[in-house]
């Protein structure tokens, strides 16, 4: 009786493939993914009123640019952020930040649905929605 070979990988998926080409194309899609995190907090300029809203967009793709298009509170009515001095659309480099403000005083809604109220529009057409951004510093610089 001649022996023969338990599964193999060729043998269950029914295509030969080498185990190191088989990685190599996992980590090329993972390489190849978008993902984008939507964060909220308030803060003053300076640590004297008014408040704002930050507005933090943070692209964790490890080598895809996002570009953002648009960013508004999902509010009634809809308040766009449109900060003169953070222009859009905004690129954001892999594994880089952006943020944007908006006054409290004129988002209509308060903490803490607030900070799950902010949404972000890819050039893709994609919305990102937002969470509360927690475990800040006292004190910091604001990124992109």
């Amino acid at each position: 009786m001649a022996a023969t070979a338990g599964p193999t990988l060729e043998r269950c998926a029914g295509i030969v493939i080498g185990l190191g080409q088989l990685i190599d194309w996992i980590d090329r899609l993972r390489q190849r993914r978008t993902e984008v995190h939507v964060r909220v907090h308030a803060a003053f300029f300076g640590g004297l009123p008014p408040a704002y809203y930050f507005v933090n967009i943070s692209n964790a793709s490890p080598e895809r640019e996002v570009t953002v298009t648009h960013v508004w509170f999902e509010t009634q009515p809809r308040k766009h952020i449109l900060e003169p001095t953070r222009q859009l659309p905004a690129r954001i480099a892999p594994r880089s930040q952006w943020e944007t403000w908006i006054p409290v005083a004129q988002v209509p809604a308060r903490p803490p649905e607030v900070f799950r109220l902010a949404r972000v529009q890819l050039a893709d057409e994609r919305i990102v929605e937002s969470i509360e951004r927690e475990s800040l510093p006292e004190v910091g610089f604001i990124p992109g």
